[in-house]
């Protein structure tokens, strides 16, 4: 942290009040004169839940300019801001210092780990896993000048741009992958062909399956005993023992009803009412608590493997949902859980869908685990940015792009795009040389490379070298030789996250041609990018040579003139870039430094 910022407790940098809770009995789901919207931690997000209250002088207000927090459980540490009216209790307003702090500052420090990290230690030591004015008041705010805050927060508001379009263009991804799946499988039950039964999903399951609640009252933790499955630990489809509460074994001797045998579909009938996983074979003799149903079909009627899409379906869930009650805690009764209707074809039909199914299934889980790495990956990102900014260590300066900092940045700023897209196998030593060379002819960024004709297309070695040994010195990458001998693979340093917040700031300048060029380059495999930067090159300088080339010119100069290696490579590949430079608007105009002969590594 800088020596000349001042540090503040968080009490006098911003006063805090609290919001008012008024009886629901009051409340109205329409606007009406003399009533103002009641905000709660929801309304943020969404507006199809409002609620309305009497304007009243206990009413605690904010505007939508006010930062917002959120006080109590799952929403404790949540910033929001841009709405205003009256708020409930678990909201709480700031009232920032506007002489020391600027609004849009004191919104980034909220946000960030220097606020989020305390708040979460004092917040999980409460018994409502919440905080109150008292427990913040302590914290320490780093205050630079008015001015400098300023400047920091318009160097976030540009990085940050990026990265939450890139966000949300991945969370929209990620909702259509699984819309897709849901689509897909709600047709194969409502879209049914001849052959199909419907009976009630009591008719269906096997004698040894009561359709019964499990444990109603599991107690403390057993060293040694049996475990059980609770509506908290359905977050995945199959469960298994590792992680599950452990029960003395003679409370379970009452619900021998709902033992498990292994592959049981567990149903949360209380709660998230729908929620559906499977419990694992290692399960065996397990039981449940009260707020899941085992489910166990007749496999004489319905395979296992298809009752676990079917209840999964819309077709089953809108049914569970219809049928599902309570206010404070949501639940279906066994009696309607019953009588919910199952339709079916015969065995071996439902063998053919699950394997259709299934294929879909693994393909969108495949996808929505790399945008969800993606996500994971861009609010690190932002973190590691908010981290550095309220250290003192963020800076706008550009870097002077022919240094060995500004190559290692592009190289990194590659690297993670690559990964972001499940693609960072592909990204090696070929990959980041051809990478900097299209920054520069095709970007029009000065590097300050001087690249040779090489065998693996344009190369300036001494260059990158630079590079490598400064992002090797910071800590923040290196590039180690395959296990196989066949080229060398990225590694991140660990400085990696810092310095990529960094790299991202003193690239603002060409992020445009940047994001072009990985976005051109991440597809290709090593020969691919390889050919094509070569034909790019081997284009340009016939260009400079005052030639107007054909395509055969291009392939003569890019791969007999090129390096003894390029006659190995087949003729088609070179036409395939060629197309690919002509469809993309990429033929090059003669404006790129011209590529020397190996002979330019000895002047």
């Amino acid at each position: 942290m800088t020596t000349s910022w001042d540090i503040k407790p968080l009490s006098e940098v911003s006063g805090f009040q609290g919001g008012s809770q008024p009886p629901k009995s009051r409340f109205v789901s329409e606007p009406r004169e003399g009533y103002v919207r009641l905000l709660q931690i929801r309304d943020f997000k969404r507006d199809d839940k409002a609620v309305y209250i009497p304007v009243a002088k206990k009413n605690r207000t904010c505007t939508d300019g006010d930062i917002m927090i959120g006080r109590y459980g799952a929403s404790v540490g949540q910033i929001h801001r841009g709405k205003s009216g009256a708020y409930n209790v678990a909201l709480i307003k700031t009232i920032p210092n506007d002489e020391l702090i600027d609004r849009d500052y004191f919104y980034y420090y909220l946000t960030s780990p220097h606020f989020q990290k305390p708040l979460m230690d004092v917040s999980e030591r409460s018994a409502q896993a919440g905080f109150s004015k008292d427990d913040i008041a302590g914290f320490q705010v780093s205050l630079p000048l008015l001015s400098e805050q300023k400047r920091i927060v318009a160097i976030l508001d540009e990085a940050f741009a990026g990265i939450d379009a890139a966000i949300a263009n991945t969370e929209k991804n990620l909702a259509n992958a699984r819309e897709l799946f849901e689509s897909y499988l709600n047709a194969v039950f409502t879209q049914r062909g001849e052959g199909w039964v419907e009976k009630t999903l009591n008719d269906v399951v096997t004698s040894s399956c009561s359709l019964s609640y499990g444990i109603v009252q599991p107690g403390n933790d057993f060293n040694g005993g049996l475990p059980v499955v609770r509506p908290t630990d359905l977050r995945k489809k199959i469960i298994m023992a590792a992680g599950l509460k452990k029960i003395d074994p003679a409370l379970a001797s009452s619900y021998v009803r709902t033992t498990l045998f292994g592959g049981d579909l567990l149903l949360c009938v209380r709660g998230s009412t729908g929620v559906l996983s499977i419990a694992s074979d290692e399960l065996k003799g397990a039981n449940v608590t009260r707020g899941i149903v085992p489910i166990r079909f007749d496999t004489s009627i319905i395979g296992q493997s298809f009752g676990y899409y079917l209840l999964s379906s819309n077709y089953v869930q809108a049914q569970i949902k219809e049928k599902t009650y309570g206010a404070a805690l949501m639940q279906i009764n066994i009696r309607d859980l019953k009588k919910i209707d199952v339709a079916f074809p015969k065995l071996d039909l439902q063998e053919s869908l699950v394997e259709k199914i299934s294929v879909l299934d693994a393909d969108t889980k495949q996808l929505e685990s790399i945008y969800q790495q993606k996500l994971k990956a861009l609010n690190e990102l932002k973190q590691s940015l908010l981290k550095k900014a309220f250290s003192g260590e963020l800076t706008s300066t550009i870097i002077d792009t022919t240094s060995p900092e500004c190559a290692a940045n592009i190289i990194a700023l590659a690297y993670h795009h690559h990964a972001l897209k499940k693609r960072d196998k592909s990204f090696g030593h070929v990959k980041a040389q051809k990478t900097l060379h299209l920054m520069e002819s095709i970007g029009g960024v000065d590097l300050g490379r001087f690249p040779i004709k090489d065998a693996a297309g344009p190369n300036d070695f001494p260059h990158m070298l630079k590079a490598k040994e400064w992002a090797m010195s910071t800590q923040f990458f290196e590039f180690q030789e395959r296990t196989d001998g066949k080229g060398y693979i990225f590694k991140k340093g660990k400085h990696f996250d810092q310095l990529l917040a960094e790299a991202i700031i003193s690239t603002k300048a060409y992020a445009g041609q940047l994001e072009k060029i990985i976005d051109l380059v991440i597809p290709m495999n090593k020969l691919e990018v390889e050919v094509f930067t070569t034909v790019h090159a081997a284009w340009n300088n016939l260009l400079l040579d005052g030639v107007d080339p054909d395509d055969e010119a291009i392939i003569r100069e890019a791969r007999e003139n090129w390096h003894p290696d390029k006659v190995k490579i087949s003729l088609a590949r070179f036409r395939d870039s060629i197309r690919l430079i002509r469809n993309k608007g990429l033929v090059p105009d003669g404006s790129a430094c011209r590529v020397g002969g190996q002979e330019a590594m000895f002047v």
